[in-house]
């Protein structure tokens, strides 16, 4: 079993952007490409949020680890792999594989702090916490500079050899676009 685990226990089925403003944006009028245009869309928006190192629509997740991290002050925390919007519980299995919620746990950045506690842990993925992630809550909220760097993925994508940019450029802008609270570089 691995010593790392991220599930995602409840995902927004709607992207960021639609399959219509792609559509608009390539000037597109007919359906023979709707399905790649579709696919494109999810791979645009999984390079994002790769970018990014954050979900764009709130998700809630599952992180699973067998090892706790320690602080310049011996203060032992779980490393996420999001920023949380929020932490929704904090979880340590004991050896006899009894689930321990604490309740004073706290987080700085992608840093869940897990605080005093005398639980001796089992020797696979302990210690869960899971937490919500997220820029914006649905489709319709998603930043405007986000939706137009997805939409110039997607028509690089689409376009292939034939387009003025090349995805270095377009990756390379994505900084440019994005407002950089919007990202998790912690």
């Amino acid at each position: 079993m691995s010593n790392i685990e991220i599930n995602i226990v409840t995902d927004s089925s709607e992207l960021p952007v639609t399959l219509a403003e792609a559509k608009a944006w390539l000037k597109i009028d007919h359906t023979e490409d709707d399905t790649t245009l579709s696919d494109l869309i999810k791979s645009s928006v999984a390079t994002v949020e790769s970018y990014i190192k954050n979900p764009i629509i709130t998700k809630t997740i599952l992180y699973k680890t067998s090892y706790p991290k320690y602080d310049e002050y011996g203060e032992e925390y779980v490393h996420l792999p999001y920023t949380p919007t929020a932490v929704n519980s904090v979880k340590i299995y004991d050896e006899k594989n009894i689930a321990n919620t604490l309740t004073t746990s706290s987080n700085f950045g992608k840093k869940v702090l897990l605080g005093n506690h005398y639980i001796e842990p089992r020797n696979n993925q302990a210690y869960q916490v899971e937490f919500t992630a997220g820029i914006a809550a649905d489709a319709a909220n998603t930043p405007e500079d986000i939706k137009m760097v997805i939409k110039e993925l997607v028509s690089y994508f689409f376009e292939g050899d034939c387009c003025d940019k090349t995805l270095r450029q377009i990756l390379g802008t994505i900084a440019g676009y994005v407002n950089y609270d919007q990202c998790a570089f912690i």
